[in-house]
């Protein structure tokens, strides 16, 4: 029979196996399959560059076996395990030290009293010893939240962020899953403190790395500024009236204008110097078109953070400043004897009305 197969760097083999045992289909004793199935190390695990030293191979004898022996290929190594007659365990250790990285067989020959096999379990771990050598890129916090592109040969990622005020307390500190880099919420975090960043990364096989510059990396948690005192939904305000703040924020930029031509990520536009939080906006707006109409606001923390423009506080709202013309159904017309009105009104952008009615000649509308 030949199997092929690729190895833990992507190389394919190809190579022929001859099966001196019966099949596992074979094994019809339940404790059986599930002895095989629970030897340690487990199929397709790794092992680093301190579990290799002492391997240990353990797990329990099946029926009509008194003994296990262990072949490991890339090691030239045979060992026999003896069953333990008072539990059916067997188990030894192995030192793969000296085996390079990469796939390790190993076959378990299960054996009866006339040395005969009762049943083979070959299978393959994997040994991983390369150190993994990163660094922390420059973070900015981006939306309460901090990333780094991912990082060869990392399974997890743990982050340590404390903050500079209290550094003997971590403010974070948890581990990510993941080989496709690393996205971490820092919503938690006080907003104009700044924080240190201390990032270790593990391998499939357990091995952990720090990074070469880790402790050294610093960041500033962002203020958030707040709006309040804008219109909302449809307003004929022509005169804004609008006081900025926020946890932190001591100043602020702002920019206004048609929501079509207003884009709050880009800087252009902004005004030019910073405006002391609390100072209102009292700008007019008589002289922006009726329609939509948007306000960005970025604050700045007292070590002159100032918020990327791209995560700009903002509102929106419709300015109308045109009366809607009212109409008039149902109303007698002529001459009428009607003495009571039914009389429905309506229009396009008519939500409410006033009325009065009276003698024509003396009732001026």
């Amino acid at each position: 029979m030949l199997v092929s197969g690729c190895d833990f760097f992507g190389k394919a083999s190809v190579k022929g196996i001859i099966s001196r045992g019966p099949a596992m289909a074979v094994l019809e004793n339940p404790e059986d399959i599930e002895a095989v199935a629970a030897v340690l190390p487990a199929k397709n695990s790794y092992i680093n560059r301190f579990t290799s030293v002492n391997l240990v191979i353990s797990g329990k004898c099946i029926s009509n076996s008194v003994s296990v022996r262990a072949t490991i290929a890339q090691a030239n190594l045979t060992l026999v395990l003896n069953c333990d007659p008072s539990d059916r365990s067997f188990q030894g250790s192995v030192d793969l030290s000296g085996v390079i990285d990469g796939p390790i067989e190993i076959n378990l020959e299960y054996l009866s009293e006339q040395n005969g096999t009762v049943f083979e379990n070959p299978f393959t771990i994997h040994k991983l010893t390369k150190e993994i050598v990163f660094s922390i890129p420059e973070i900015s916090v981006s939306n309460n939240s901090i990333g780094i592109p991912a990082v060869d040969e990392a399974a997890s990622y743990r982050w340590q962020i404390r903050s500079q005020d209290s550094p003997g307390i971590y403010a974070i500190d948890t581990t990510q899953s993941g080989a496709e880099g690393s996205i971490l919420d820092v919503s938690v975090l006080n907003p104009g403190s700044a924080y240190d960043i201390f990032l270790t990364v593990n391998d499939l096989a357990g091995n952990s790395f720090s990074a070469s510059n880790s402790g050294s990396v610093s960041f500033v948690m962002p203020v958030t500024a707040t709006i309040t005192g804008a219109p909302s939904g449809i307003s004929k305000l022509t005169t804004l009236d609008v006081t900025v703040g926020g946890a932190e924020v001591v100043s602020y930029r702002y920019k206004l204008g048609a929501l079509s031509s207003t884009n709050c990520g880009q800087s252009a536009g902004y005004t030019s110097s910073d405006i002391p939080a609390g100072t209102k906006i009292t700008d007019s707006i008589a002289g922006i078109a009726d329609g939509d109409i948007r306000l960005c606001v970025v604050g700045k923390d007292a070590a002159g953070n100032l918020r990327q423009y791209a995560e700009a506080t903002s509102v929106s709202w419709v300015k109308d400043t045109t009366p809607p013309t009212a109409s008039l159904s149902g109303q007698p017309t002529g001459s009428s004897n009607t003495t009571l009105l039914n009389v429905t009104v309506g229009g396009t952008g008519v939500v409410s009305y006033k009325f009065k009615v009276g003698v024509s000649g003396s009732t001026d509308c």
